[in-house]
């Protein structure tokens, strides 16, 4: 088991601010963690579902690609944030690391901060020894998730 799955393997709850492609959140929810999303001023609960919600009003709903999905990924809005997080998932630029951290790893509790695979950011690595978290630079987190799934 490498180092990045190792600490997955540690986590319960990973928020992701941002991601790449649904194979992200869909890859987290299949291995059985608890996914919760922050887009714009406010967090969501993410799950995987049958058939296409009803209800879409006021959710994020995306199909399945392909008949490998399992299920529409939906993301629910709600009130408030999630009482703690383990992982916070980062798509973003090197710029709005310091605020993520502000707003989201430290007031959650999440101990890391995981960052997508193409950055290799040296500003994350001096924010995760200034605020004592662990930063993930250079594996992929649905691949990791994956594996964990045996």
């Amino acid at each position: 088991m490498t180092e990045p799955e190792r600490t997955l393997a540690d986590a319960t709850n990973i928020l992701l601010v941002d991601w790449p492609s649904q194979d992200v959140p869909r890859a987290l929810l299949e291995s059985e963690f608890t996914v919760f999303g922050y887009s714009p001023h406010r967090y969501s609960t993410a799950e995987l579902v049958e058939s296409e919600p009803h209800d879409t009003e006021d959710k994020s709903v995306f199909p399945p690609r392909d008949d490998n999905d399992i299920g529409h990924l939906v993301f629910r809005p709600f009130e408030g944030k999630p009482e703690s997080i383990d992982v916070v998932y980062a798509y973003r630029p090197d710029d709005e690391l310091p605020g993520i951290i502000e707003r989201h790893v430290k007031p959650l509790g999440a101990s890391v901060l995981w960052l997508h695979p193409s950055a290799n950011s040296e500003v994350g690595t001096r924010l995760g020894a200034e605020h004592d978290i662990v930063v993930v630079k250079g594996a992929d987190i649905a691949a990791a998730a994956r594996s964990l799934r045996g």
